[in-house]
């Protein structure tokens, strides 16, 4: 099935239109919402190894979850953007972080890892279906494709869309997480 790219960058544009447009003070308790589900999922709460993202630009804040998640005794990984692909690379409490190839904070020190539990992945617009449109450049989607932790987009209720075009490319999530619900994918 032939995906129409024009139409995810039309859905990617207005999302993110939408989304630069939220108050801070939105952005921050919308976040804390979504936080607090993340972290009464069981699958949070069973999890050893926890790989987050670190927000930016308006994306559902995740430093929170970060520190909850080093209280709790988890270990945390964040992505490092190396050439075509991310690796999930350990962070420690408090370990300086530098910006990366596209102004994303990521640990200065590039430790590898292969296993963990969940991945909370950003994006610009879901749907109920586990679709997800990121950046645009691919990098989630060909790391996702190797991972079998469960994945977790978190996301504002403003960036639910009705039907995300996928192509056999995209990763889906098994997890949507916004300030007002959590929808799980029952058809992965």
């Amino acid at each position: 099935m032939a995906v129409s790219l024009a139409e995810k960058q039309r859905i990617r544009e207005e999302t993110l239109q939408e989304r630069r447009r939220m108050a801070e003070k939105d952005v921050a308790e919308k976040s804390a919402a979504i936080t607090e589900k993340l972290l009464a999922l069981p699958e949070f709460r069973k999890a050893n190894t926890v790989m987050f993202y670190h927000s930016t630009k308006k994306e559902a804040g995740t430093r929170e979850a970060i520190s909850a998640a080093f209280k709790a005794g988890k270990a945390v990984l964040l992505p490092v953007t190396d050439e075509n692909e991310i690796l999930a690379c350990e962070y420690k409490e408090d370990e300086e972080l530098v910006a990366g190839r596209y102004g994303v904070l990521e640990p200065k020190e590039k430790r590898a890892a292969e296993e963990f539990d969940l991945a909370v992945v950003p994006g610009i617009a879901f749907d109920k279906e586990g679709g997800r449109i990121g950046y645009g450049k691919g990098y989630y989607d060909r790391f996702l494709k190797e991972v079998r932790a469960k994945k977790i987009g978190l996301a504002f209720d403003s960036q639910l869309v009705q039907k995300i075009p996928m192509s056999d490319k995209d990763v889906p999530m098994d997890i949507i997480i916004t300030e007002s619900k959590v929808i799980r994918n029952e058809k992965k």
